[in-house]
């Protein structure tokens, strides 16, 4: 009881600091989301192991100690949760500034480690935000290709990973989702009992992603999101490339 209780205190005290914050969205103390963690990861688990048949495989390729970047492609809502169960360190993630917005879901996104990112405005807060976030000790999640596939192909990847990368070079983790597109796919209804799985490959570290210093900024962005996409089609099964 009296664990929950500083639990409490503590996070109304980080709550009142971000509202000082010049960036709103910029994600709260991971020291504050930890110690609930495991309580949402459990219940997450049980949820999705309930409603489907989720396999993860490679998890002993997971290195707890430092931060990185997680690159997983996307075909469904409930990919977030699904790396989430995956991967046993707090995660933040970028969330449509929409969401925001809305009181409960603004609540539940903020709760969960979710930072606004205006989609396709030209904002560029989430750079800053992604570091800020790496360097206070939390993990992210991207899903680089900047939407859900439709129909679980493998689309072409955006630049903002790269950017993250280049800013802060980091490992990342290159993630497979496979066969959410089935089981809850953009405009298709949720279907129950769905073999769906993650495939975790094994961390790619900045000296193996990193350009040369000659290139240009684009070029350099280019070169590391190239090395990211083949990263991630390597660990898809052929029929989602």
């Amino acid at each position: 009881m009296l664990v929950w209780l500083l639990l409490l205190v503590d996070g109304l005290l980080e709550i009142k600091k971000i509202r000082k914050m010049v960036n709103y969205n910029k994600v709260f103390s991971v020291r504050v989301y930890s110690y609930y963690y495991v309580l949402e990861r459990t219940f997450a688990w049980v949820l999705f192991n309930t409603l489907f048949r989720f396999k993860v495989e490679g998890q002993e390729n997971i290195d707890y100690s430092r931060s990185f970047l997680i690159l997983a492609n996307h075909c469904s809502y409930i990919d977030p949760m699904l790396v989430g169960i995956a991967v046993k360190k707090p995660i933040a993630y970028m969330a449509k500034a929409e969401i925001f917005k809305v009181p409960l879901l603004n609540k539940i996104a903020r709760w969960s480690g979710a930072f606004a990112v205006n989609r396709g405005s030209g904002d560029n807060s989430f750079l800053n935000n992604t570091v800020y976030a790496l360097k206070t000790g939390w993990l992210i999640n991207m899903f680089p290709e900047g939407g859900r596939s439709p129909d679980g192909k493998f689309m072409q990847v955006k630049p903002g990973a790269a950017k993250v990368l280049l800013a802060e070079p980091v490992p990342f983790l290159p993630v497979a989702i496979i066969n959410t597109h089935n089981a809850w796919g953009k405009k298709r209804k949720i279907k129950f009992f769905t073999q769906i799985g993650l495939k975790i490959g094994k961390p790619v570290y900045p000296e193996e992603y990193m350009p040369d210093e000659s290139l240009s900024e684009t070029e350099k962005i280019k070169h590391i999101a190239d090395i990211y996409a083949a990263k991630l089609i390597e660990l898809l099964p052929q029929e989602h490339r």
